[in-house]
């Protein structure tokens, strides 16, 4: 994490929640066929009005935050050691776009290797469309504004 952002959870101002290991949990992706789910096996979406963020910490655990709150819940919510983290569209528990946006973690562009690799070795397949730049912005811009989730095409 960029030292600008050590101690936000200690703020009384602007302060970022930063979850316990119990409330990571509730956060955790598991990828069956391909396909994002929940701990309770709950299908993984992206709703309306802006893009889900990803943490990949350091002991490759994938965690997923469908909808964050701007100075509340960021990327560091979920673990102050990132071996990435960016935004993600999922419909459908399937990627539609990923990138590396983030800037509690400010990953350079090589990192797009490690995430590719990361997906390849779990055999977790992501269009090649879903890595081009600006994928994330063009796939927000599918949106349905009468539903609650991005519209699968």
């Amino acid at each position: 994490m960029r030292s600008a952002y050590i101690g936000e959870d200690q703020r009384e101002k602007g302060r970022v929640h930063h979850f316990s290991d119990e409330n990571l949990e509730d956060y955790k992706v598991y990828f069956v066929d391909g396909r994002a789910f929940d701990r309770v096996g709950k299908v993984l979406n992206t709703f309306l009005n802006t893009p889900s963020i990803f943490v990949i910490d350091s002991e490759e655990s994938f965690y997923f935050i469908p909808f964050p709150q701007h100075n509340f819940i960021q990327h560091s919510s979920l673990s102050r050691i990132a071996r990435a983290a960016g935004q993600i569209i999922l419909v459908d528990g399937r990627i539609l776009a990923i990138d590396l946006t983030s800037s509690h973690f400010r990953h350079p562009p090589a990192y797009l290797n490690y995430l590719k690799s990361y997906f390849s070795n779990r055999d977790i397949s992501v269009p090649e469309s879903a890595w081009d730049p600006g994928a994330v912005n063009r796939e927000m811009r599918i949106l349905n504004p009468s539903c609650d989730k991005l519209t699968a095409r």
